[in-house]
């Protein structure tokens, strides 16, 4: 069995590492679903990184995360967020909907509503660019270990995909975290737990803000 080191990294006066980062002052979402006809995870963001190169531009990210497990023909929907840039901005919702039409209109996926929680974020698994892959069992034990009770956990890969001179992309193995606002700082601490370096909580309505951890300078 696989034993994942945890680093203690908070205590009572602070509950987690994390300091703010570039934010947005609202949030957005739009989610799709493809499941007539269900396609691989490189294939998705193979597809969205054909949109994002089309923008031919760094002010037209394309991020989220593709719901499922694994590499198989199993994918059958995509969640779309923000991701804040302290170099280049976040796009604004107007601009959002219209990556939403494009990708509609291009690519035929149906867009379907949903009622967002008071809060989510889209949490990547893996330590560091290419350490091991928390499981969602490992990610629920921790959360229980803080006492986050009453979270929705569900499995996906997170993806960025950005064009900047040439494609930018990065996708991991993560787990969408959405429930109560007062939550958030359990979750940031698991977070730590787990090494991640940076996350973009989303609190709807209110607020994307990007969190991540202090580096000291050498």
């Amino acid at each position: 069995m696989r034993r994942l080191i945890l680093t203690a990294v908070s205590s009572p006066d602070q509950p987690h590492p994390y300091i703010h980062g570039p934010s947005a002052p609202y949030t957005w979402s739009a989610r799709f679903s493809f499941e007539e006809q269900p396609r691989s995870l490189e294939d998705i963001i193979t597809q969205l990184g054909g949109i994002a190169t089309e923008f031919n531009s760094p002010d037209w990210p394309i991020s989220g995360a593709v719901l499922g497990t694994g590499d198989a023909e199993d994918r059958a929907e995509v969640v779309l967020g923000l991701d804040p840039s302290q170099r280049f901005g976040t796009p604004s919702i107007r601009d959002c909907e219209l990556i939403a039409d494009i990708i509609t209109e291009t690519q035929g996926w149906r867009r379907k509503p949903e009622v967002p929680a008071e809060m989510r974020i889209i949490m990547g698994r893996r330590i560091g660019y290419d350490g091991a892959v928390y499981s969602m069992q490992e990610v629920s034990n921790l959360l229980a270990g803080v006492e986050a009770d009453g979270l929705e956990l569900t499995e996906a890969n997170l993806f960025s995909l950005r064009y900047n001179s040439r494609l930018e992309k990065y996708q991991e193995p993560a787990v969408i975290v959405a429930g109560a606002e007062a939550l958030l700082d359990p979750v940031l601490k698991v977070a730590a737990m787990m090494g991640q370096d940076r996350l973009v909580p989303e609190i709807t309505n209110v607020a994307t803000i990007v969190y991540h951890q202090k580096k000291d300078k050498p």
